[in-house]
């Protein structure tokens, strides 16, 4: 990691508000895409520092919080670390790169996956051509991620019900591979049996009746 990139990360996540131009740029220089592939330790650094800002251990000053020594509120600094995440994820893909490396290490290795960035996640998961890198990167998060294995658990039953072949076979050949690791079994079994009840319910759940893409543009 270059010290530039460390400069220009200080830059970019000391104040707050940082102006559009800026963020924007950095955004753009970010997932450019001929450069991108050298830029994931940059990308990753800015994330983890907004999430360093957020958790209280480096601070980000704002002069509308002057009384408050400059600290932003809390909610606002997750604010930012959300919106940065997801701007950088969404730019990739609506550049058609989220078959990339910086799209995944973003998520594998972000200090936290918001629920906005698992929303991205998910339209890589259906995407008719690459949909196997996101299903790819949900595995390896299921894998690592324990405290947010129950939402991620959640979305891989969900997207079982989507109605396209290559991507319910792609969700039951990862269940089954997760079925086989001892540690993932208790967790998988009993969301299994929660859809089972679930089958009993006077109404099906709408996710029975056919996936809903409204959470894709939500």
């Amino acid at each position: 990691m270059s010290m530039h990139h460390v400069v220009l990360v200080r830059i970019a996540t000391r104040f707050h508000p940082l102006p559009p131009k800026l963020y924007d740029e950095l955004i753009e220089f970010i997932v450019d895409v001929s450069q991108h592939r050298y830029r994931t330790d940059l990308a990753l650094l800015w994330v983890t520092e907004l999430y360093s800002q957020y958790q209280g251990f480096t601070v980000c000053f704002n002069h509308d919080y002057i009384s408050n020594f400059g600290r932003a509120p809390k909610s606002e600094l997750f604010e930012k670390f959300d919106t940065t995440l997801c701007s950088l994820l969404q730019k990739l893909m609506d550049k058609g790169q989220h078959k990339e490396a910086l799209f995944h290490k973003l998520l594998l290795d972000s200090p936290l996956v918001t629920t906005n960035a698992l929303k991205i996640l998910e339209k890589a998961c259906l995407d008719e051509v690459y949909c196997a890198f996101g299903m790819t990167t949900l595995r390896e998060l299921l894998l690592t991620r324990n405290r947010q294995r129950g939402e991620l658990i959640d979305m891989l039953f969900r997207l079982c019900f989507h109605e396209r072949a290559e991507v319910k076979q792609l969700c039951v050949d990862t269940l089954k591979e997760l079925c086989s690791l001892k540690y993932m079994h208790r967790d998988l079994r009993m969301k299994l049996i929660e859809q089972l009840n679930e089958c009993t319910l006077p109404t099906p759940p709408p996710h029975f009746v056919s996936y809903s893409v409204s959470i894709l543009k939500s």
